[in-house]
């Protein structure tokens, strides 16, 4: 029996994450190579060297990685909400381009969003997820052409072009809106998310270059 009073904190192995499982040593064939090869056996050695180096970080308070970590452990039990789709989202949000920020937002400007942490945070598009108002209304302001206002215009009759795009709102687009291709029977999810996608995409690189 292992009887534990608190709880652990293991790792899948501290120097070389690339194992497939610990080994406290390495294989004939490794062995023979290293004898044959004085090179592979020095970046042998200098990766070692790299990966008990890099674990520094583990031991400071408050770091980026910690408050990282903090931001992508969910409080609240899995299947109760949306999970985030890990591979593709995880690989994105790791690129140069990308800075995550873990805050609500307060409001929008015209150069980009506020946060609830006061700070002003420059973009070109925005894009907003999530959420649980069923309703189709906007929850804020959202002024189209002639000062039309989504709020008001989808008080009683929501509608839009085929779930892609509304009257009179030039660059306002949504996923799944009213009278969405899956409400006219199309019998597809992924196919209308998809055309979206690429129709979304397309939007954006002609209002980038200034084309329509």
């Amino acid at each position: 029996m292992h009887q534990v009073s608190g709880r652990v904190c293991a790792y899948r192995s501290l120097v070389r994450p690339d194992c497939e499982q610990f080994r406290s040593s390495n294989t004939e064939e490794e062995r023979n190579k290293f004898r044959s090869d004085p090179k592979s056996l020095l970046a042998h050695e200098k990766d070692i060297e790299v990966q008990a180096n890099g674990i520094w970080g583990t031991f400071y308070s408050d770091s980026e990685m910690q408050r990282l970590l903090d931001g992508f452990t969910s409080k609240w039990e899995v299947g109760c909400r949306c999970v985030t789709p890990g591979g593709p989202y995880m690989i994105a949000i790791q690129k140069e381009i990308v800075d995550v920020h873990f805050t609500a937002v307060e409001r929008i400007t015209e150069d980009g969003v506020v946060g609830a942490d006061g700070k002003e945070r420059k973009v070109d598009t925005i894009a907003c997820t999530t959420g649980f108002d069923v309703t189709y209304k906007p929850r804020f302001p959202v002024v189209g052409k002639n000062g039309v206002n989504q709020h008001d215009k989808w008080k009683d009759t929501p509608e839009s072009y085929l779930g892609l795009g509304a009257p009179d709102m030039l660059n306002f687009i949504m996923f799944v809106e009213p009278t969405w291709l899956v409400e006219n029977g199309s019998g597809s999810v992924v196919g209308p998310l998809l055309g979206v996608s690429e129709d979304a995409s397309q939007i954006f690189k002609n209002n980038a270059k200034g084309t329509n």
